[in-house]
């Protein structure tokens, strides 16, 4: 057996070809479920053990360290299992091959080497792999050599900040120019990450500056990057920017790292960014074999700066390379791939393919659809404890549920919770970790404890109020001086008159600007003091976000106006969980609770327990997961729940408007369809609370694209799911998918005063569409 029968044994025929080519560059299509890290690994091994290329003289770019060393592993065990085998030495290289027998000492003479050397020939180690890793840590690399020759004052000892390490810069740079009221630490780190990204120096951004605010920013930008040179320190993006500047500015250097490889291949092609993509044109230039890998149909990052026009038209650079397609699904069941084709084929902008199954099967893709989007979560949970009832489930965590946002996890939390079942939280923080959920829980928890100094330090500059370190320093060692609560202190300072006062009587030097924080902060704090007593949790909330004015506050620190969005949307979950907590309901004694304040401490008291049971069971294998379906890239499930799929919803409601960004959405549809191996349920919902209304949504517009013949369609809005409002009168035992069994005591209009059974839920009042009469 020669070496290329070897490969094509373990390979499809597509595969093999595309492994297999190595004389002239590479794009290779690789949908999902096709093996496309299978066919990477073996296309290295087979320059590495076949064409005998030096390990040094391929590079190899991933974009996560996990599939870095994902493939250095596959490449080592790989080796081994090559060296193992016993290949004929007669035979040529295989067709498409660059590399002639002359040009590489000849294939047969590596086989004899191997087959008849006394010493056998050691496999690969991780330590010869140093190029194949992310974009960062192979530009890292090259900048420990070289970036001296950039001229300025860097030098090889250089540091990399981390995030906070940067935002404190910044902060500095803003306090120093007293800009810490016009712009926030995030909003400048995401403006220079921007301009880094794009190539763009201060000097240059600078150059082309339109107005005040760009004027501002590139200043900004400027003394930045002047504080890193005094620090003899890089942040992230300069990993990616100084090694573009020295290419463009050293032709010598650029030579000698286009010399450096042979072969050049990149993972996940279709999501690099600008400045990603230049570099891969610079390193591998006119001499050098590149071989793109990706997927156009699963590029889903355009929102983060990702170029798919870049991977669609790499022929404008390469005019040479040549396309392969691996068309094979070998993760899903037909009509899982069937349906996945259906969807992506409505997008235009895309290379043309037909992705078939490997796998049998003519199953149907189950749609529900729910009353509403409590009903969706509740009757999810249900089915999954089904499945494992009936051992459809070996394993719960065998099914994973996927939503557009974070914001959506909130009823699904809250369900396994109260059923005792364990579930894990993918790609982002618990619900009650979140640093705007806990951002606002602070505020309660002061309201309910004014001595809780943890919550009051975390509130005192959110947002801003200008109450810098050494002050919050000088404040809390007074309070401990006295032994009283750092609560106590401020509220002694915001009655005096000014700053020159709070020296001569207490020996606390405070700024003025900190001085009118506090006195903000307490003037807050004493009205919503005043209005917690006659309101529910729900309205205190939004009393507070109003009275903050928290969206601004996410918006000038998250620097990007999306991710400030949907970090207000999880508030606004917040606030729909605590909609359940209403005056009329009872307390842990069973009193019923008629003040503000005991609604409140009610309210935190469940939601403490849920976060301890939240972090008990996150460690547990047999969770079910949650996640994005950004966050589901690159896995598979056997069982998957696709939820919340209606207009505005998903896909979002600003890219419906919009043709570029409704083809994204659309790909991550497909992206969400194709995580599943054997069952795919999708579900929306006729009404979904957000911010504490009801919003009626219509279904998802990707539903309409999928064949009927894949689907079957429940709906749970009818058929006894739920009772009529004017089939439930006093007297009535009734059942509420969250609370359980109960009776009604009393009836108005569409609402019901419900004694529940179970003594942790005790009265509530509840909408009748929401209980199921017994």
């Amino acid at each position: 057996m020669q070496l290329k029968d070897y490969i094509a044994s373990n390979l499809n025929q597509e595969q093999t070809l595309a492994a297999l080519h190595t004389n002239s560059s590479s794009l290779i299509i690789a949908g999902a479920g096709s093996g496309k890290t299978r066919v990477l690994t073996y296309k290295i091994a087979y320059l590495i053990r076949g064409l005998k290329v030096p390990v040094q003289r391929i590079l190899a770019v991933t974009f996560t360290n996990k599939a870095a060393n994902e493939m250095k592993e596959r490449l080592i065990a790989l080796g081994e299992e090559i060296l193992n085998q016993k290949f004929d030495p007669a035979g040529q290289d295989p067709k498409g091959s660059a590399k002639s027998e002359e040009d590489e000492g000849g294939i047969q003479d590596f086989l004899l080497e191997m087959q008849q050397t006394a010493k056998p020939q050691q496999g690969l180690n991780a330590r010869e792999l140093k190029w194949i890793g992310t974009f960062h840590s192979i530009f890292l690399k090259i900048l420990k050599e070289d970036i001296e020759a950039l001229g300025r004052k860097f030098t090889k000892s250089f540091g990399i900040l981390d995030a906070d390490d940067s935002a404190k810069i910044i902060r500095d740079l803003l306090k120093r120019f007293a800009m810490q009221d016009t712009f926030k630490p995030q909003e400048v780190k995401g403006f220079i990450s921007t301009q880094k990204n794009n190539g763009n120096t201060a000097e240059l951004f600078l150059k082309h500056a339109n107005g005040n605010y760009e004027a501002s920013m590139g200043k900004l930008y400027q003394e930045y990057e002047k504080e890193l040179e005094k620090a003899n320190s890089l942040d992230f993006d300069d990993l990616l920017l100084l090694p573009y500047l020295l290419f463009k500015q050293n032709e010598k250097i650029l030579q000698k790292w286009q010399n450096a490889f042979d072969y050049i291949l990149v993972d996940e092609a279709q999501d690099t960014n600008w400045i990603q993509f230049e570099l891969m044109k610079l390193m591998s230039g006119s001499g050098a074999n590149i071989t793109l890998i990706g997927d156009d149909f699963q590029s889903i990052y355009g929102w983060r700066g990702a170029l798919m026009e870049n991977f669609l038209n790499v022929k404008q650079y390469r005019p040479d390379i040549q396309m392969f397609k691996l068309q094979t699904n070998y993760r899903s069941k037909a009509h899982i791939v069937n349906a996945g084709n259906a969807v992506i084929k409505q997008n235009k902008n895309q290379y043309e393919k037909n992705i078939v199954a490997h796998r049998e099967g003519n199953d149907k893709i189950t749609i529900f659809n729910h009353n509403t989007d409590i009903d969706e979560a509740a009757n999810t949970v249900e089915l999954i404890k089904q499945m494992k009832t009936k051992e459809k489930l070996k394993s719960r965590g065998q099914v994973a549920i996927l939503y557009r946002t974070n914001a959506q996890s909130g009823n699904f939390e809250t369900m396994f919770i109260q059923e005792g079942i364990p579930y894990k939280i993918f790609g982002a923080f618990k619900f009650f970790e979140r640093k705007e959920i806990k951002d606002i829980l602070a505020y309660l928890k002061v309201l309910n404890n004014p001595f809780d100094t943890v919550s009051l330090k975390r509130i005192l500059n959110i947002p801003n109020r200008k109450i810098g370190k050494t002050s919050q320093e000088r404040l809390e060692d007074y309070g401990n001086e006295l032994g009283v609560s750092l609560y106590e202190v401020l509220a002694m300072l915001a009655e005096m008159p000014d700053t020159k006062s709070i020296e001569q009587e207490t020996g606390i030097k405070l700024m003025t600007p900190a001085l009118e924080g506090i006195k903000d902060l307490i003037q807050l704090l004493k009205l919503l003091q005043t209005a917690m007593k006659t309101l529910n949790p729900a309205d205190l909330i939004e009393l507070i976000l109003k009275k903050s004015d928290y969206k601004n506050y996410l918006i000038k620190e998250e620097g990007n106006d999306q991710a400030a969005e949907e970090k207000y949307e999880n508030v606004g979950q917040l606030i729909n969980m605590a909609s359940k907590y209403e005056f009329g309901a009872s307390n842990a004694n069973q009193e019923v609770v008629n003040s503000g304040e005991d609604l409140l401490r009610r309210f935190l008291e469940e939601v403490t327990l849920m976060v301890d049971t939240i972090e008990n069971k996150d460690e547990n294998a047999d969770a079910v997961k949650l996640m994005t379906i950004h966050s589901s890239k690159g896995l598979e499930f056997p069982v998957v729940f696709i939820v919340g799929a209606e207009d505005s919803v998903f896909p979002l409601a600003n890219a419906m408007l919009e043709p570029k960004l409704l083809e994204e959405e659309r790909r991550l549809m497909y992206v969400a369809i194709t995580r599943a191996k054997d069952v795919l349920f999708i579900s929306h919902a006729q009404s979904r609370m957000t911010w504490g209304q009801t919003k009626m949504n219509p279904e998802s517009r990707f539903l309409s694209e999928l064949p009927a013949e894949l689907v079957k369609h429940y709906d749970l809005t009818q058929g006894g799911a739920r009772a009529t409002s004017s089939s439930i009168t006093e007297g009535a035992t009734v059942k509420h998918k969250l609370f359980g069994t109960g009776y009604v005591l009393e009836v108005w209009n569409n609402m019901g005063i419900v004694k529940f059974h179970n003594p942790k839920f005790g009265l509530r009042k509840v909408e009748l569409r929401f209980l199921e009469e017994c």
